[in-house]
């Protein structure tokens, strides 16, 4: 992002104003020169968390002289802009995906062709049931009772 790069330049610019090597400020704050690099850099993803940055920019600050807290209030507005950016950005993404999701076929009408599936096996289940049941009652004989055949007497 633009802002974090300016910062870093900042950052530099007054470091280079006074005439300060880096490996000179690394030593002083405790700072690791790598660390110092990427945020002269402006590049923030491989820098520790938050805290610690916003720690060593004050340090960074205080030992090259700037005035009290106007590195840390340009940070901290950088850290600002970068967290609004971010939150709009994952807004931006939602609304995306919400309206992916929107325009794909609705789940609904798969859900309504099974429900309709179901009723009419049901219906057809029914119906043939009470067919079987009525030509059994026509022929006299009930399906819980079956004839038996005559007894033989043995004798």
């Amino acid at each position: 992002m633009n802002a974090q790069r300016d910062f870093g330049k900042y950052l530099s610019c007054e470091r280079e104003l006074r005439q300060v090597p880096l490996a000179e400020v690394a030593e002083a704050t405790k700072i690791p020169k790598r660390t110092l690099e990427l945020l002269e850099a402006g590049e923030w993803e491989d820098l520790p968390a938050e805290v610690f940055v916003r720690g060593f920019v004050r340090s960074y600050a205080q030992h090259l002289g700037l005035p009290e807290g106007e590195a840390t209030a340009r940070y901290s507005q950088v850290v600002s802009e970068v967290e609004q950016h971010e939150a709009s950005r994952v807004l931006e993404e939602v609304g995306d995906a919400a309206s992916e999701v929107s325009s794909r076929p609705h789940f609904g009408l798969a859900l309504f062709v099974i429900i309709l599936l179901i009723i009419v096996t049901i219906t057809f289940t029914l119906i043939w049931g009470s067919g079987a049941n009525a030509n059994t009652q026509a022929n006299g004989t009930s399906p819980a009772k079956v004839a038996k055949p005559p007894a033989t007497l043995v004798g």
